[in-house]
């Protein structure tokens, strides 16, 4: 979150006592509600916690990054406006959770909102915990097609560019 950089470097700005207050009104931001998040699948929320845990500790394996690597590429195919990428609503079918209206445009994954984030971090989650058939599946279902799980994916981790080749013949659908 960046609702503090309004002020950075403006010595005419509003005066606050801490970073969490805010810029504008000088209101402290820290003693606002939360909002709950709702839990899809508590193992998957344990997973994610295990992840945060290991890059936190500054000093992730190999595969931690590895994973965060994937993730990111989840991400991207998850919030693609591009019309023959439906991998959103069908992990959402999956998980019978309810499709959220995505924000449009291209925005980072950090500035969007809140609630959002919570449920793309979620289905992430759950992709990752049993990658190669859940992502066979949305194959199949023509949730997310063979190329773009590739694109703009120079890096990938050996054992996703194993899964994602075993994709490569789409007569075996």
């Amino acid at each position: 979150m960046a609702f503090h950089r309004g002020d950075m470097g403006n010595p005419q700005g509003q005066h606050r006592e801490l970073i969490s207050d805010c810029f504008a009104c000088g209101a402290s931001l820290a003693s606002d509600l939360v909002d709950s998040v709702e839990s899809y699948e508590p193992i998957v929320m344990d997973w994610l916690s295990g992840i945060s845990a290991a890059v936190m500790s500054g000093t992730p394996s190999a595969t931690d990054l590895d994973n965060l690597s994937v993730m990111r590429q989840l991400a991207l195919l998850l919030l693609s406006r591009c019309s023959t990428v439906k991998l959103h609503d069908h992990v959402c079918r999956e998980l019978a959770v309810p499709p959220i209206e995505l924000v449009n445009g291209k925005l980072g994954f950090e500035s969007r909102l809140l609630a959002e984030r919570h449920h793309v971090i979620q289905l992430i989650g759950w992709l990752m915990m049993d990658l190669e058939p859940r992502l066979r599946s949305a194959w199949r279902a023509k949730g997310v097609r063979y190329n773009h799980m590739f694109k703009d994916f120079d890096r990938a981790p050996q054992f996703y560019l194993e899964i994602v080749e075993s994709f490569a013949n789409w007569r075996a659908r």
